[in-house]
């Protein structure tokens, strides 16, 4: 049966506000050439998934929407943005040192398009680096979120957003922003530890939600690994536990662990050490089998 759809109801589909997570392909350089990426970015799934059951909940009607430059490049998001821009309602950054120029240029071009998408940056880079970047990029990004443990914090803080009742902004775990009456003029709220153990399963349809990801990252799992192509495999990743015990020691004024390894790629990473339980990590594991996945990578810091 064919189904058709209305011109109207087309323009109210089209009106749907988006939120968009993004992975910036790393940062453009004239001796670096790009290599995709092979595995999902659970971060973006994590939140998006999160997002996702608590627009449901609320009866929030918005799209959440996928998308890692990394593997696909960012020509085909600076695009989207363009053509998108009365809806998008908010875009989350993923931020690692290799793509932080990236993230910038994309913020900078959303801002061009329309200048009240609400620009939110996280992940490591900006972990490390929150003071720094939100007094620098004043204008780029109007948020952060610092650390981990800051999925229901970013959820919550987004719901608000598009139903126009935002909380005190330091009532959301990680949230960071800028505040004139600190010393710093910036504030960085506590993480909550507490969420890891309740958060929903990833929705790994999700990696489809804007554009197909799944099926491109399958072939260069494919491309990358002989092993995966002779046995069949499909590859993904999934989390178990967080923190690391060398996180919990005395830091520098800068918030960095005195004590981490020196090759550590997370050292602003939170003190708590947060594990599953047995039950919970086989929940996880038959998650991700269910959907397709038969050889896991475990994340742990």
């Amino acid at each position: 049966m064919v189904m058709s759809t209305s011109g109207a109801d087309r323009a109210l589909l089209d009106a749907t506000p988006q939120i968009l997570l993004v992975n910036p392909a790393s940062t453009a350089s004239s001796h670096k050439a790009f290599e995709p990426n092979i595995y999902p970015n659970l971060g973006l799934l994590t939140l998006a998934t999160s997002l996702q059951c608590a627009l449901r909940r609320s009866n929030v009607d918005a799209k959440v929407l996928y998308y890692d430059g990394a593997l696909l490049g960012d020509d085909f998001i600076h695009s989207h943005i363009a053509q998108n821009a009365d809806r998008l309602a908010v875009i989350g950054y993923s931020a690692y040192t290799l793509n932080y120029g990236a993230c910038i240029s994309l913020a900078r071009h959303a801002k061009d398009c329309n200048a009240s998408i609400v620009n939110v940056i996280g992940n490591d880079h900006f972990s490390a680096l929150y003071q720094e970047v939100m007094t620098r990029q004043q204008g780029v990004f109007d948020y952060g979120f610092c650390g981990n443990d800051v999925v229901e914090g970013f959820t919550e803080f987004v719901l608000g957003i598009l139903t126009g009742n935002i909380a005190k902004l330091n009532s959301y775990p990680g949230l960071v922003f800028r505040d004139s009456q600190s010393d710093s003029g910036v504030i960085c709220c506590p993480e909550n530890p507490a969420e890891f153990s309740r958060l929903p399963l990833p929705d790994y349809s999700l990696l489809d939600s804007l554009v197909p990801h799944a099926d491109q990252y399958h072939r260069e799992q494919r491309a990358f690994y002989a092993y995966v192509r002779e046995e069949g495999l499909r590859m993904t990743v999934i989390e178990i536990a967080r923190g690391c015990l060398k996180f919990s020691g005395r830091r520098n004024e800068s918030g960095i662990p005195l004590n981490a390894c020196d090759f550590c790629g997370i050292i602003p990473g939170g003190k708590a050490l947060s594990g599953q339980n047995a039950q919970r990590a086989w929940e996880i594991i038959r998650n991700a089998f269910d959907q397709g996945y038969n050889y896991l990578f475990v994340t742990a810091d």
